[in-house]
């Protein structure tokens, strides 16, 4: 095989895919976003292409109003965040704020409008949103890569490897009551 072909076969290798009810979104190594989208209306569904900069590293499906899949963010080897809206892939947004791979993902619905975080490779935990200054901040850093992340409430769990860590937006740690008091032998 020529090294051509051998290239080309590396490149259209999956590296992401998102699959919701009647959607399908499949990214490859070479930036590459592909959608199908069929719905009750249309069962043959709709077929998309989108082509980004860098190498996909995690999809997050966003709801719209009505409660199903509108947008798409793409997080890129890069530290790219591209937001797609479905079923068409087109380009609604392209933030780019940090220069390490994105590793995860998460969105909350907050009083002032939806705010996206990201979490790095280096473990450093971003903001985006209309709502911040600039349309994004840097929350806070951990100590290695931030593997995911889960909104709750006015809490962020954060979990790096084999921890996990609940801390607030500005990266304090939660305080848990069982952690304060020394844990006593148990006597038998």
């Amino acid at each position: 095989m020529g090294q051509r072909l051998l290239d080309l076969m590396i490149a259209r290798k999956p590296c992401r895919t998102l699959i919701a009810e009647g959607l399908m979104i499949v990214a490859y190594q070479n930036g590459a976003v592909e959608s199908k989208f069929s719905s009750p209306t249309n069962s043959k569904g709709i077929r998309s292409k989108y082509k980004i900069d860098s190498m996909p590293t995690v999809l997050l499906a966003l709801t719209g109003p009505d409660g199903a899949a509108w947008r798409i963010l793409i997080g890129d080897r890069s530290g790219k965040l591209t937001l797609l809206s479905l079923p068409h892939l087109l380009l609604v947004e392209e933030m780019q704020n940090h220069s390490q791979p994105i590793s995860c993902l998460s969105a909350q619905q907050r009083s002032g409008g939806l705010v996206i975080l990201s979490g790095h490779e280096d473990g450093t935990v971003m903001a985006y949103g209309q709502q911040l200054p600039s349309g994004s901040v840097q929350l806070f850093q951990v100590e290695n890569t931030v593997d995911a992340l889960r909104c709750e409430s006015e809490l962020i769990h954060v979990h790096s490897g084999w921890e996990r860590k609940i801390v607030y937006w500005d990266g304090s740690p939660k305080q848990n009551p069982g952690q304060l008091q020394k844990r006593l032998p148990i006597v038998a």
